[in-house]
């Protein structure tokens, strides 16, 4: 059995177009490489350099919709990085007769309404992050206290994906194997977010030709993450393997 290497180094800014002009979906296109059947493709990401400039709270969670004294209202919080207090004051400012407190202890969110009780609407995207449960939507007398802990952790880990078929499994998208690695976000926001393959792992391909390759930056629930203008770069390696010879 024989092995030859190479590697494709990749950055972001470089791709040769973007899908729906997203800097997190990037097309680039490479020299074909076609081989014979008895050979096969596996393909690892060496390692990788993400730019933490994405915020805790953007377009894909920020959508409060409630209603009091039988009108419905939608708030789509700002886009930014957001701790407990300073969510607070914002929802308190953005919500008539609501003033909402946060109680460091429990972590946990107090709203309480000078004049009517009120009712969230399960189609708002931000329940998870404010402690809301979707079993839970209905204040009493006037206060609600949000029965799960505030999580402002919103993207625990970051997946890159590509449009070659593999065999890994993705368990919250089944019709979707293409995740070629994950990893946590365990570093502070406006930081550098590294990855190396430490453990070599591999992806054996169900394919024997490459000819370009559309890699996204998801996060654990599927969403193409926001970088706010930044790009990201990684490395590539193909082991291509002769069984016969």
């Amino acid at each position: 059995m024989n092995v030859e290497t190479l590697q494709i180094h990749l950055n972001s800014e470089n791709a040769d177009s973007y899908n729906n002009n997203n800097l997190s979906d990037c097309v680039f296109q490479l020299p074909i490489i076609e081989l014979p059947q008895q050979h096969t493709i596996m393909l690892s990401v060496q390692n990788c350099v993400i730019p933490y400039t994405f915020y805790n709270i953007d377009s894909t969670n920020n959508t409060l919709i409630y209603t009091q004294n039988g009108i419905q209202s939608t708030l789509n919080i700002t886009c930014g990085n957001y701790n407990a207090i300073n969510l607070a004051s914002y929802l308190t400012l953005n919500m008539p007769n609501i003033i909402i407190k946060y109680n460091p202890i429990c972590n946990l969110f107090i709203f309480t309404n000078s004049l009517y009780n009120f009712q969230f609407s399960i189609n708002s995207t931000c329940f998870s992050l404010l402690g809301i449960s979707n079993t839970n939507l209905t204040s009493i007398n006037k206060v609600y206290t949000s029965p799960n802990c505030v999580n402002l952790l919103s993207k625990t880990c970051l997946c890159i994906q590509s449009n070659i078929p593999t065999l890994n499994i993705n368990h919250s998208n089944l019709s979707e194997g293409n995740i070629l690695v994950s990893f946590p976000v365990n570093t502070p926001p406006y930081s550098l977010i590294t990855f190396e393959n430490k453990s070599n792992f591999k992806t054996n391909l169900n394919s024997n030709t490459i000819s370009n390759i559309n890699i996204k930056l998801i996060d654990q629930n599927n969403n193409l993450v926001n970088l706010n203008g930044c790009f990201f770069s990684l490395t590539l390696q193909i082991d291509i393997v002769d069984f016969v010879n």
